[in-house]
């Protein structure tokens, strides 16, 4: 996997996910202490789904499509390290900001733990990959229109 039309193809596939569970989950949201503890089985399904491919889709976007998108752009070089990456998509206006970029990626590693005592910072996190899921869609998004 080589190039960035089969690289959507994938990323397309944890978007479809995404979507799924984001419309499903719409009237749960926003979460709080009270929604975290009385998840129905179908719901947390559904926050599973949301999570894993929400990760799924950041990690791809981050570790595989950045550099290949950069390449096409000829703004790449071997030894960038990921900030350089990060502020040249910023540049390039792939990503909101840098800030951004992070604060999805925090929110990403939060709820990737379990936080079964505080259901609270639970549902602060969840919050925030609800609130992030558009935007991460929307950096996709921007790939795909500039390469072409």
């Amino acid at each position: 996997m080589n190039t960035l039309k089969e690289m959507f193809k994938i990323a397309d596939t944890h978007v479809r996910k995404i979507d799924l569970a984001f419309e499903a989950l719409k009237s749960v949201v926003p979460f709080d202490q009270k929604k975290v503890l009385d998840l129905s089985i179908q719901d947390s399904l559904w926050v599973e789904l949301l999570i894993s491919r929400f990760a799924k889709l950041q990690d791809f976007i981050g570790k595989k499509m950045i550099d290949q998108f950069l390449k096409m752009t000829k703004d790449y070089s071997d030894n960038m390290t990921m900030l350089e990456k990060l502020n040249q998509l910023e540049r390039l206006e792939i990503i909101p900001s840098v800030d951004v970029w992070e604060q999805m990626r925090e929110a990403r590693n939060h709820i990737a733990h379990e936080y079964p005592d505080e259901p609270a910072l639970t549902a602060k996190y969840l919050n925030q990959i609800f609130e992030f899921t558009p935007q991460l869609i929307e950096i996709l998004n921007h790939i795909k229109y500039r390469s072409g």
